[in-house]
């Protein structure tokens, strides 16, 4: 179970005329990754490219 005390939420969404970018960032008081969702084109292989999420540890 995660037990954060606080933890902050950093939002970056971008519209530009051809596409949309976007990055969901939680992180822990310490500012160590939660997770994060985006869209950047690198994991080609995943089925929801180029939507996916990074776990931290």
């Amino acid at each position: 179970m995660l037990n954060v005390l606080w933890s902050k939420l950093f939002i970056k969404d971008y519209n530009f005329s051809s596409e949309r970018k976007y990055s969901y960032h939680w992180a822990d008081r310490y500012g160590k990754l939660i997770i994060r969702w985006d869209n950047t084109p690198h994991w080609h292989q995943l089925t929801t490219f180029p939507h996916h999420k990074h776990i931290g540890s």
